[in-house]
């Protein structure tokens, strides 16, 4: 994938029609020094997501997805404290996730029905990467890529090909993703 003139913050790769049941392991999502210790954690339809509080100071995780109508607020956690939450949105959502003391902190919760995933991270500045989604088999084709905020990437790409396509935000193009299987 390569960028024009920004790159986006955190992008989720993953095969839509890989429907193996989702991660076996729920995600937790950790603060520390007034950050989220993950960009992006994953978890499935029912999956309890945990807050684990390792800073010296109080946070407050929250949700107010209006795209998705996603909306919870896990309380005050105190330093050395646990939350959690539920994932009970639309697969292939990826949820932006808050805290209500410390406005720069950012991360998101996606739910997938699938194992068969990528996490895409990205440095600042970082105008070129390359992900892999492990363990695909050939009978999945629909390819899935949300890379936030841009636009979402769906292609139906089978074993053999090379397919690119634009990165678009509204419309306007971004950058290019030249995918190979």
């Amino acid at each position: 994938m390569t960028f024009e003139k920004r790159n986006p913050y955190v992008g989720l790769a993953y095969f839509s029609d890989a429907n193996d049941g989702g991660p076996d392991v729920c995600g937790t999502l950790d603060q520390k020094d007034k950050a989220f210790s993950k960009l992006l954690v994953v978890g499935k339809e029912g999956c309890e997501i945990k807050f684990h509080n390792s800073d010296d100071t109080d946070h407050n995780i929250f949700a107010n997805d209006l795209e998705s109508g996603v909306n919870f607020d896990v309380g005050l956690i105190p330093p050395g404290g646990d939350s959690s939450t539920v994932v009970n949105w639309n697969a292939g959502r990826l949820v932006r996730v808050g805290c209500k003391i410390h406005p720069k902190m950012v991360s998101y919760i996606a739910n997938l029905p699938t194992s068969r995933y990528a996490i895409v991270e990205f440095e600042e500045g970082q105008l070129e990467t390359r992900f892999a989604v492990a363990d695909v088999d050939d009978s999945s084709v629909a390819f899935e890529l949300v890379l936030q905020p841009l636009d979402r990437i769906s292609v139906s790409i089978a074993s053999g090909e090379t397919k690119t396509v634009d990165v678009t935000y509204k419309g306007k193009v971004f950058g290019t993703l030249t995918l190979t299987r």
